[in-house]
């Protein structure tokens, strides 16, 4: 049996298109759908980068430098943004499913393909983050999407702020959809899948947050 890989199908029709993979012996489209999400993430990071999203290292230097240095570095921040979100992409791909490749029995090209549709959330989800912050002003922290605003409501610990606003709606619907896929695809207790879900993707959310409280430290 073939498979031929459908991102919005694979977000949308998970339990037939689960069905179908697991029972796929050969799979075609991979390599194209690859390419149009990495293409997809540079062209979101570029427009963020241009509208100035998160660029408040560079606000900061305003005042130090010309403002034809400024544009230089508005340009290399740019082209920084593109090249990140190319290499965040295929992270959020390959190291989530040698994960779930150690712990479960799902073939691991299987299992980059599940990769591919979280991957399609997570793109999603930075371009919902564009209109809010240009429309309302507001940073990745205070999302209306993420739990962040709660936190920064009942608690004034920065690392909660943090760690909490890496929880948003959009990460919920990817671990409904992991644990979709691996449930359907594997021979373990449901249980043990939500479990494994969970403690995987509170991992990742414990690495970013952190990654982002030593960016916070080096705007000071």
């Amino acid at each position: 049996m073939s498979y031929q890989v459908q991102l919005l199908k694979g977000l949308f029709k998970p339990y037939s298109s689960s069905y179908q993979l697991r029972k796929a012996e050969m799979m075609s489209g991979f390599w194209k759908k690859f390419i149009v999400l990495l293409l997809l993430s540079g062209l979101i990071h570029g427009i963020s980068a241009y509208f100035g999203i998160n660029n408040e290292l560079l606000s900061k230097e305003l005042d130090s430098i010309t403002l034809k240095e400024f544009e230089a570095h508005k340009i290399l921040f740019a082209a920084g943004q593109v090249l990140w979100g190319l290499i965040v992409s295929v992270m959020s791909i390959y190291i989530p499913a040698l994960f779930y490749w150690v712990f479960t029995d799902i073939e691991w090209r299987k299992m980059v393909v599940i990769q591919l549709f979280v991957l399609l959330i997570l793109l999603l989800e930075k371009l919902s983050q564009i209109p809010i912050s240009l429309l309302l002003g507001l940073p990745d922290i205070s999302s209306p999407f993420s739990f962040g605003i709660i936190a920064q409501i009942i608690t004034k610990n920065e690392f909660l702020h943090e760690l909490l606003a890496q929880i948003t709606l959009f990460k919920i619907w990817m671990m409904v959809i992991q644990y979709k896929y691996i449930q359907a695809m594997s021979d373990r207790n449901s249980k043990l899948t939500v479990l494994l879900v969970i403690l995987v993707n509170l991992f990742f959310i414990f690495v970013i947050t952190f990654f982002h409280l030593l960016q916070l430290e080096k705007l000071l």
